[in-house]
């Protein structure tokens, strides 16, 4: 898991309360992407939002563009999306750690 600190604390809070009473597996037994996925439902439930959208640079380029809204941060890359959402969750942990620690 890439949380850490407060945001992995509360973030496991919200999961055995939310996701975990529904007969899901543990998160140490859950693989990578099902973590991912509950760690972007968190998020969303504490209305920090990762949008990843695909668009061209000025050299006609495809890039993935990340916003995190909330916290206004943008960020651009050029990796896969899986790649693009794992590390989206960690800028989303140093700031969400960052603010809320």
């Amino acid at each position: 898991m890439k949380l850490t600190d407060k945001a992995k604390k509360d973030f496991e809070k919200w999961y055995y309360k939310e996701i975990h009473y529904v007969g899901l597996i543990d998160i140490d037994e859950t693989i990578d992407i099902y973590i991912n996925s509950a760690i972007v439902m968190w998020l969303d439930s504490i209305n920090i939002y990762i949008s990843i959208k695909k668009t061209k640079d000025s050299f006609g380029s495809e890039i993935e563009f990340i916003k995190i809204k909330h916290f206004s941060s943008i960020y651009l890359c050029n990796k896969t999306r899986c790649e693009i959402t794992e590390e989206s969750i960690v800028m989303v942990n140093d700031i969400y750690n960052e603010k809320y620690n």
